[in-house]
């Protein structure tokens, strides 16, 4: 610095935020007398940094942006964990049917975690038990397996076969849908709320999720044609081999959780 400063000529600079300082560094207001640094203000905060600091002068509603930032994937989640404290604190009661809307918001919010993320990760671990390459082709590698999933369910067209054998063609379909929903009953998404408190849950949840591929199995043979039985037949192959590792895997942690 050319000019001259001396003690009542000072300079307030701003280090920051700049991005990508705006997420996750701080800001710095240094005060400077010619080139030397005679006084540092932190600025705590800029979303993912100094989040306390930032809450102590917003309110409950002003702040909830903030932690929505923190996982874009579970912003239910964040906010929920954030609202309770003041909620316990201020022994603020929440209407039911509020409480209602939270816990279907959570599961959405966690059934949608578990699609883009766990759906991808059994893949890959089943692929490798099987020496098998897992999903790589939609996006790198793989992560949007489950997209490419449902988008392709999404513009298959409906329709029935004229010389197939309409009952098992649709009735097909539906078995494998109903199996997964009904392995639901059993899961318990809160302390109260489960459909079905039953001792042997685990393994009911693994017998009515392996009916699946007797629909697959239905639909390609109800299409009276070879290549759509074959088709039924190997995803009905794919699903068991699938099936295999995953009951390993529950059985070990029920193991482990019994012990």
């Amino acid at each position: 610095m050319s000019i001259l400063a001396t003690g009542k000529d000072l300079m307030r600079v701003n280090m920051g935020p700049h991005h990508p300082s705006m997420h996750g560094v701080l800001r710095l207001i240094v005060t400077l007398d010619g080139e030397d640094v005679i006084d540092c203000e932190p600025i705590l905060g800029y979303l993912h940094r100094g989040m306390e600091k930032i809450a102590e002068n917003r309110t409950i509603i002003q702040y909830l942006p903030y932690v929505t930032r923190w996982d874009y994937l579970a912003t239910m989640f964040t906010e929920a964990i954030t609202v309770n404290g003041p909620e316990q604190l201020g022994n603020i009661q929440v209407p039911k049917r509020a409480s209602y809307i939270r816990v279907i918001m959570l599961e959405l919010s966690r059934i949608t975690i578990g699609v883009l993320v766990i759906l991808w990760l059994e893949r890959e671990i089943s692929a490798g038990i099987q020496q098998r390459i897992g999903p790589e082709y939609a996006s790198p590698f793989g992560i949007l397996q489950a997209l490419a999933d449902g988008t392709k369910l999404l513009f298959k067209e409906n329709l029935l076969p004229a010389r197939g054998n309409t009952r098992f063609f649709s009735i097909g379909p539906s078995i494998a849908v109903i199996s997964i929903l009904l392995s639901y009953s059993v899961i318990p998404f809160s302390y109260h709320l489960v459909l079905a408190d039953l001792n042997i849950g685990i393994f009911l949840w693994i017998a009515v999720s392996s009916i699946a591929p007797i629909g697959l199995l239905m639909s390609g043979y109800g299409s009276n044609n070879k290549y759509s039985f074959l088709g039924g037949l190997r995803a009905a192959a794919q699903s068991i081999s699938y099936e295999i590792p995953l009951t390993l895997c529950v059985l070990s942690i029920s193991l482990r959780a019994i012990r």
